[in-house]
């Protein structure tokens, strides 16, 4: 759980110790994917109780389901997922301290694998699933809000000038990063 007063933020050490030994005994981090390779923490439950509790204590949400079981005689059950890599380092760094050894050595692997998919993906602005660095997109839309100020519509050819200027292969690819729905390629092969 986490405590905000008058602009200070209190971390319930007591419900991240918990949470530590649920994540413990319950959950995983891997990378993982077969076409997309990405970076998981999950936790499996069939009572959706103790998933609550745990994203209460990390303050992150991602409870879902409730799914069924792929064994005819299993119970349903329910899923605390994250796949954001900024998201399960923070998850693992509040947890850090609590942590058994073999659980660290789990998060260290899943990250280390990780870390240089992640560089490529969101720094570099690497050709895949990412078209631009995350930086150079925060740049595209601050020139996309300013053409905007003040007018229903942006100017004639301005689209077409600004995906020439970031090097993006069509305006629906400008489209989608200026939407923030990301950066995959299906958006600039169209």
């Amino acid at each position: 759980m986490i405590i905000e007063l008058k602009n200070e933020v209190y971390l319930d050490t007591h419900e991240l110790a918990w949470a530590a030994g649920f994540f413990d005994g319950e959950g995983t981090v891997m990378w993982r994917g077969q076409v997309r390779k990405e970076l998981t923490l999950t936790v499996a439950q069939a009572d959706i109780r103790p998933l609550m509790r745990f994203a209460e204590a990390v303050g992150i949400p991602g409870v879902r389901g409730p799914y069924e079981p792929k064994n005819p005689n299993g119970k349903l059950y329910y899923v605390y997922s994250v796949n954001s890599h900024v998201r399960v380092q923070a998850i693992v760094a509040l947890l850090w301290k609590f942590l058994s050894e073999p659980k660290r050595h789990q998060a260290i692997m899943a990250l280390s694998e990780a870390l240089p998919h992640v560089r490529a993906r969101f720094i570099n602005g690497s050709k895949g699933r990412s078209v631009l660095s995350m930086v150079q997109a925060d740049e595209l839309r601050r020139e996309w809000a300013e053409m905007q100020r003040g007018r229903q519509r942006v100017p004639k050819g301005a689209r077409e000038l600004l995906a020439a200027k970031y090097g993006l292969e069509s305006v629906h690819t400008l489209a989608a990063i200026v939407a923030g729905r990301g950066y995959k390629e299906e958006f600039h092969s169209a």
